[in-house]
């Protein structure tokens, strides 16, 4: 879906942009290990986004306090996108909740400007075979794979207008969505 959407064909008259240009903030979690508590505030890894949706369980939880000082970096609102640049890398997951959570060093946040592009398209656009060898590029080498914010920043996606881009995303989630469904009844046959 996402090869077919982002073929060569089909962008090459959209407008080439960095993600810094289409974003109001691009930066990552706190670069210091917090101490853990049975219960607070969650604390999100890329082991909670490896899906491309934002998943709390197996999460780690922080205190209010720890979490009021990882917010003043930056605090993770609905339509923002985190993306793994550690380890697994290049996994965009589009924050669908209200809920207080803290993340990470290992996820950058990417907040968007939202006059510009639609949060689910560009999720999307970073999953496209153009983006993914790019990445896929910057994390060459030996031991932990790792993406600098520079590189995220420089990264670039293909935008339509923003109509445009609104149609497009609700299109590849309703394929998505029967893909979805077509592999959990196969499952479900097999078992």
């Amino acid at each position: 879906i996402i090869r077919t959407t982002f073929s060569p064909e089909k962008i090459r008259h959209w407008n080439r942009r960095t993600i810094k240009e289409v974003s109001r903030l691009v930066t990552d979690g706190p670069h210091v290990t917090p101490t853990y508590v049975p219960h607070g505030v969650p604390f999100v890894t890329v082991t909670n986004i490896k899906s491309g949706h934002l998943n709390f369980e197996n999460v780690s939880y922080v205190t209010d306090d720890d979490h009021k000082q990882f917010s003043a970096r930056a605090k993770a609102e609905r339509g923002d996108i985190l993306y793994s640049k550690d380890g697994t890398l290049g996994i965009p997951c589009v924050v669908d909740t209200d809920r207080e959570f803290s993340f990470f060093v290992s996820v950058a946040i990417i907040k968007l400007r939202r006059d510009l592009v639609d949060p689910h398209f560009v999720a999307y656009a970073m999953t496209s075979p153009f983006v993914m060898q790019k990445v896929e590029h910057l994390g060459a080498g030996a031991g932990l794979k790792h993406i600098v914010l520079k590189s995220i920043r420089s990264l670039e996606i293909f935008c339509p207008p923003l109509h445009e881009q609104q149609r497009i995303a609700g299109v590849i989630k309703e394929q998505m969505t029967a893909v979805e469904k077509a592999r959990a009844a196969t499952e479900e046959e097999l078992n």
